[in-house]
């Protein structure tokens, strides 16, 4: 998906609820933002991610991501 659209993984982010959702961006190589709206009852700091936000309404404050102005320098 990332290649059909030109990105790197360094480029990208996913933001997410649950551990599938960490794991996929693991998977792809990617910055992971999780946020406590999950169905599955797993703390949100229990996930793995790279940042935990409060809520979905945060994830905007969470850019720039740090892989990303790093490779930009």
């Amino acid at each position: 998906c990332l290649d059909e659209l030109g990105v790197s993984p360094e480029e990208a982010v996913m933001v997410g609820d649950s551990a599938a959702d960490t794991g996929a961006a693991r998977a792809a190589g990617v910055y992971a933002i999780v946020v406590p709206d999950g169905y599955t009852g797993e703390a949100p700091e229990a996930l793995g991610a790279d940042r935990v936000v409060g809520s979905i309404a945060e994830v905007p404050a969470a850019f720039p991501i740090p892989a990303v102005v790093n490779n930009a320098a």
